[in-house]
Formats: C-alpha cells, structure tokens, sequence
C-alpha cells in the first residue's frame, strides 16, 4: 500500500487496508498482511481486528538478492497481522 505524502497520516492507508481485509474475510478467505511500517504496527495493535501473528527479523532466502543493503528486510522489524471480525 503506497499512499502520497501529502495524504500521509490521515488514515486513508488504515482505512482502505481495513475494508479489503473486511471484505475478503467475510468471503471465507484468511487475510494477512505483512508490515514494517511502525506507524502501521501501532495502529495495528490498537484494533481488535488485528491479531499479530509474526514478529522478527527476516532473513535473507537462499537464491534471492536484496536490491541493496537499504532495502533488505533483515534489518528492521517485521510484522504479519491477521485481519479477525
């Protein structure tokens, strides 16, 4: 989910991301969402639709190359929610 700087901050990122999760949980699918964004997690946590249910550091795969050290995920924290109704 990429949202312009200008519209950051508002909640329309939260807002949307929680509609598709709403909407496809209530086809029957599992719904999971992978973030590292810390404006995402906290808000995550606050929701009682979201149920974390990973929390780490990455690491690299076999065969897969970050595109620089800047972009791998091994160096910040990752998070995997569960959107629940």
């Amino acid at each position: 989910m990429v949202v312009l700087p200008d519209y950051q901050g508002i909640g329309i990122g939260g807002k949307l991301s929680n509609c598709i999760a709403e909407y496809f949980t209530k086809l029957g699918f599992t719904y999971i969402a992978t973030t590292s964004s810390p404006q995402v997690i906290n808000s995550r946590k606050k929701s009682k639709n979201w149920h974390l249910t990973s929390l780490g550091r990455k690491t690299n795969h076999q065969g897969l190359k970050a595109i620089s050290e800047r972009s791998y995920s091994g160096n910040r924290i990752t998070t995997s929610w569960k959107y629940v109704l």
